[in-house]
């Protein structure tokens, strides 16, 4: 829907537009954009976008209100139409028909088929097939593989809160979700069981979905091989929670639901008595610390990590053993946010595979990386700006101030020079910032700070605004050098077209090889890791290898003048990395702030309008230097 778009247009201008630019990025005419303007302030019955000899310019605070009255913004791509019709098929009992679809989704009937074969592909991974039957669709498959995949689709939604899949549902209301709470914490805390607050979401995710699957009469099939752990402490916590939600719910209780329930439970909670792991698990959790030190020159050789990680991975296997994992809601934030942590944890979870042949999905492995990015979250480093002071020596004056400085600012300066001398203090000085109680000129790149003879708090904050700004450009340079040293005009591709994400891996990756960037033992093992989990978030793909044994880190460039499908998704932007041992933690320190330009879509619809080289590097390094200077 143009209106749609226009209000998106708008609500990303800081200043008013005017009409024929408006016109040209909806390849509409200008009185189209004048007629849109009109329906969309008598649609609201207010002034959403004001009209002024500037241009036009849209009142934000109106923007939600103004999209809820159309169409839902998430049915114009197609990552919100196959979200739509995942939940829709999800929770209609009887076949959909194709007229149906269409109405809900105000789509063509070719724009729909095609949502339907990537759909069937998307359900067929969850062990659910869609079939199709006289103009009819109907998912098929076990009421556990659809809850599995119900409470995956709450959890994807809701990546910004640990919790917040409460607010995407409509089963229970919030005092009802608070009742659901205490009925579990009570009942653990009663068994002497302890649980840590991601587990207790999951307990909860997990009821959730069932009270409202059993509300609509939906249960697990009938198994009589199923086990029955009666005596078992979380059989009967499992019972005694679905008994109490069974009465306020209105809902038949059965073995297998309660069954269900039991295994969750285990590998989730851990006695009060203490947590007891086998020497095998240490075995195994050493063997991984000594891989990712031999691989990626990271020590986490640390007694209590590796007892903490220890527990961890044994209650990980007990879940996959079961055949159940745990809901992360920050799989998503990880990928996007720090890929190279999660990384590492796809890592772990190789190893795992090897050693114990048990898969670990996304979620478990996001826990994996969360695990490891908290251990190393304590390492850090500051670069610290060079200081001389020009004081000619007077009453130990010169002395005070140095003291002063070391006190306020030991950890962010080194003071490489002080000067005493009036002869001195005319020659040109090396360091960031110059601080004088004299007059001195200093150089274009110097920040010169002249001081009160007592050093008073204006003269702290004066140092304190000097220090961040020369930290800044200091940033900005190291950054925009580091991407004219990554990103290479040879490995630069605009507009090049190829029929799927394997092609467009291949092409890349044969580029690097043909260059001798990489090997071809580097490009199979990308495309293992894009196999274990696709690297696209948002409109960015970054394909990758899970080692550094590139000869070169560089980033090969590849967008067109349409998106690319990515699996399911689309994507403006493809950065296939080709990473080196040597040069690891530089590349890593630029990885990161590439990623959080990447998650920005305006910064990519900025980076992908540009066709050639110079544009891209232009606008990627106005990019860097905005993000270093909002942060």
């Amino acid at each position: 829907m143009k209106e749609v778009k226009l209000l998106n247009v708008l609500k990303d201008k800081k200043k008013p537009c005017i009409c024929r630019v408006l016109a040209e990025r909806l390849k509409v005419s200008d009185r189209t954009i004048r007629n849109y303007v009109k329906q969309i302030n008598q649609k609201l019955g207010e002034e959403v976008i004001q009209a002024s000899t500037k241009g036009y310019y849209l009142d934000k605070t109106l923007y939600e209100k103004c999209l809820y009255l159309y169409e839902d913004s998430r049915m114009q791509t197609v990552n919100g139409r196959i979200n739509y019709l995942s939940g829709l098929l999800l929770k209609e009992s009887e076949p959909v028909t194709t007229d149906a679809l269409l109405a809900e989704l105000e789509v063509s009937e070719t724009t729909l088929q095609k949502d339907l074969r990537r759909l069937s592909d998307y359900f067929k991974t969850h062990n659910l097939q869609l079939v199709k039957k006289a103009g009819h669709y109907q998912l098929l498959g076990s009421e556990q593989q659809k809850r599995t995949l119900i409470r995956q689709i709450f959890s994807a939604e809701t990546q910004d809160q640990m919790t917040a899949f409460y607010t995407n549902q409509d089963v229970l209301k919030e005092y009802e979700v608070t009742q659901l709470r205490a009925i579990v914490e009570k009942n653990i805390n009663s068994a002497q069981l302890k649980m840590n607050e991601f587990a207790l979401s999951n307990v909860i995710l997990h009821l959730v979905v069932a009270i409202m699957r059993l509300k609509q009469r939906k249960y697990i099939e009938s198994n009589e091989s199923v086990n029955r752990h009666s005596e078992s402490a979380e059989y009967l916590v499992s019972q005694a929670i679905f008994n109490a939600l069974a009465i306020q719910h209105d809902f038949q209780v059965t073995i297998e639901e309660v069954e269900a329930l039991r295994i969750l439970l285990i590998g989730n909670t851990t006695s009060n008595e203490g947590d007891v792991v086998d020497a095998a698990m240490i075995k195994l959790t050493n063997e991984i610390v000594a891989q990712i030190n031999q691989t990626y020159f990271l020590d986490f050789d640390n007694h209590a990590f590796i007892r903490r990680f220890s527990i961890h991975l044994n209650n990980l296997v007990v879940r996959r053993k079961k055949g159940i994992f745990n809901n992360n809601p920050m799989v998503e934030i990880l990928k996007k946010q720090n890929l190279m942590m999660y990384d590492l944890g796809l890592f772990v979870a190789n190893i795992i595979e090897a050693e114990i042949g048990i898969a670990v999905p996304d979620d478990e492995v996001a826990y994996l990386a969360l695990h490891i990015g908290i251990f190393l979250e304590e390492e850090s480093s500051n670069n610290l700006v060079s200081v001389a002071i020009v004081s000619p020596a007077y009453n130990e004056m010169e002395q005070r101030i140095v003291q002063n400085l070391e006190h306020y600012f030991q950890d962010q300066i080194n003071i490489k020079e002080i000067i005493t001398t009036y002869p001195d203090s005319t020659k040109e000085i090396e360091a960031d910032i110059v601080i004088s109680t004299i007059s001195y000129i200093g150089t274009s790149e110097q920040e010169v700070i002249m001081l009160t003879p007592f050093f008073n708090m204006s003269d702290i904050k004066k140092v304190e605004r000097s220090i961040a700004k020369i930290k800044l450009a200091k940033d900005v340079k190291y950054y925009q050098r580091m991407a004219h040293d990554y990103f290479d005009e040879n490995f630069f591709y605009y507009d090049v077209i190829k029929e799927s994400k394997e092609d467009y891996i291949a092409f890349l990756g044969h580029e690097l090889v043909d260059a001798k960037i990489i090997t071809s033992s580097y490009y199979e093992s990308v495309l293992e890791r894009e196999k274990m989990s696709s690297t696209s978030f948002n409109t960015v793909a970054m394909p990758h290898s899970l080692y550094r044994t590139a000869k070169q880190s560089i980033f090969a460039v590849l967008y067109n003048k349409a998106p690319i499908i990515w699996d399911v998704h689309q994507v403006d932007l493809v950065l296939f990395m080709a990473i080196s041992q040597d040069d690891s933690d530089r590349f890593n320190d630029f990885l990161q702030l590439i990623i959080e330009i990447a998650s920005d879509p305006i910064a990519v619809r900025a980076i992908v309008e540009q066709t050639h080289y110079e544009g891209f590097m232009t606008v990627i390094t106005t990019l860097i230097q905005k993000k270093l200077e909002s942060e």
